[in-house]
């Protein structure tokens, strides 16, 4: 490409340079499937960098959740209490996810996130210090909804995968299916480790490691740009200088020198991250995404019930201190079965996979209800894991069908709100129902909640299939 035809922005050069090595090589030499896969993900250059930086940042949510929630319940004898408190949290990411990911796709990661994180930071160092000193119970509601500001590190990474992987769409599943096995790993160790410290040392101890394991994250994938998604507001910007500029030429007032635009030589990309043009430009909201909406309200309740009522069973076990290995079960299963999905090469139709993950999570998750013992908590636990992982990359894969590009942070984060007012709902009612009838009143209230996703599922079934036939969407890549 001939660098004098072009003048990008720095960090948008340095992001196509390095997509551009990325992708050089033609697609059909991409493996299709096994291990190879994942290493020819791993080896685009700066990859590892976001992927493991990205992962580290999410370490706190186990962390903050089990060591909240033992740490509510040691101090004040409630877990309604926590519950209501998770609650607070999770209507608050709920309210301010989206306007979060609005404000990360129009100006950028790092300058959204960095402030954002700073403020997380210091609310849970206030948490820490208003449970050791056994503060009024207002002093907690009042510090909650701050954990709930956060970036969406989930997000981000995803996005930056569909840049690095732009001329390579057939590498999305591996891509998707590589971060959920990472995100599992870090709940296959933040659940056991969370409750470890939680119980064995300190809640106080749980909710400090939160803090410095999401500050390293942060730094390290935010600290390298080569793979950050171009802010759209600016190239917004520049779109419209460019056509300014054209109409300027079309008029005699400027020179062929000075209009310029991005163009690329066989083999290479454009030095600007492509966006839709405002004219062609699609919307986000449509009825196939605001079912998947519905569906990860339903989704997220039966999921976080779940996890409540472990801890409860485990305390009425004799055992609370292994609950975090009985939800490690969950994250272990889940992560074998992500590194197994991702490595095959997958023909059938996306719909039909996302429902059938979907059916053998919310019965595998409601079985719960039948068992008497921690093994027999934890097997139920293995046996619903597997089908955990599939199904989140499923919604992700069809999350990208169904939304634009240059929203895709934003409808993201939609879906994550709905998953976690699911969460508090679930928390907060499931929460009250074991304090009144012990795990049992959890369980039941798991079953209730994945019975509420199936129907939503199967309810808005025709404009799902429809939505998400066909091939993914080139504007992606």
């Amino acid at each position: 490409m001939s660098a004098q035809n072009v003048t990008p922005a720095p960090e948008t050069s340095k992001c196509a340079a390095d997509a551009s090595h990325s992708s050089s090589s033609p697609a059909d030499e991409w493996p299709s499937r096994g291990v190879k896969v994942y290493r020819s993900l791993l080896s685009i250059p700066r990859t590892p960098r976001f992927a493991f930086g990205g992962t580290i940042a999410q370490f706190p949510f186990p962390l903050v959740g089990m060591g909240m929630l033992i740490g509510v319940q040691h101090a004040y004898g409630s877990y309604g209490l926590a519950g209501a408190l998770s609650a607070v949290v999770a209507l608050t990411s709920a309210v301010a996810g989206p306007i979060i990911g609005r404000l990360v796709d129009n100006h950028g990661q790092r300058r959204v996130s960095i402030p954002i994180i700073t403020i997380w930071v210091l609310a849970d160092i206030a948490v820490m210090v208003a449970l050791a000193l056994r503060a009024p119970i207002w002093v907690l509601f009042a510090l909650s909804p701050l954990l709930g500001l956060y970036a969406p590190f989930g997000s981000m990474l995803r996005a930056r995968w569909a840049v690095a992987l732009r001329g390579r769409p057939q590498g999305l599943n591996s891509a998707l299916s590589l971060t959920s096995t990472l995100e599992e790993c870090m709940w296959v160790i933040g659940n056991p480790l969370a409750a470890f410290l939680a119980t064995s040392i300190s809640p106080l101890v749980s909710l400090g490691l939160a803090a410095v394991l999401m500050s390293v994250g942060m730094w390290i994938m935010l600290a390298d740009s080569t793979y950050e998604p171009a802010p759209q507001y600016a190239t917004r910007h520049r779109s419209i200088a460019r056509q300014v500029s054209r109409i300027l030429h079309r008029h005699g007032d400027v020179q062929d020198s000075l209009v310029t635009s991005p163009t690329t030589d066989e083999g290479d990309l454009p030095t600007e991250n492509p966006q839709p043009q405002p004219a062609a430009r699609q919307g986000l909201w449509s009825v196939a995404f605001a079912s998947m909406l519905i569906i990860q309200l339903a989704y997220g309740a039966f999921l976080s019930i779940t996890t409540l009522s472990v801890v409860a069973f485990s305390g009425e076990q004799g055992h609370q201190e292994l609950s975090g290995v009985i939800t490690a079960c969950f994250s272990a299963a889940s992560m074998i079965a992500a590194l197994t999905y991702g490595a095959i090469d997958w023909k059938g139709e996306l719909w039909k996979r996302f429902y059938i993950g979907l059916i053998a999570l919310a019965v595998g998750c409601s079985m719960l209800v039948f068992v008497h013992s921690m093994w027999g908590a934890a097997i139920v636990m293995f046996i619903a894991g597997l089908a955990q992982a599939p199904t989140v990359v499923n919604v992700n894969q069809m999350i990208v069908r169904m939304v634009p590009s240059y929203r895709f942070t934003e409808g993201m984060a939609l879906c994550g709100t709905m998953w976690v007012v699911g969460q508090s709902a679930s928390s907060l009612i499931g929460g009250h129902l074991i304090d009144a009838f012990g795990a049992i009143g959890g369980f039941l209230t798991t079953v209730g909640c994945a019975l509420a996703a199936l129907i939503c599922a199967f309810a808005t079934f025709l404009p799902i299939k429809r939505a998400v036939s066909g091939e993914t969407p080139a504007n992606y890549f």
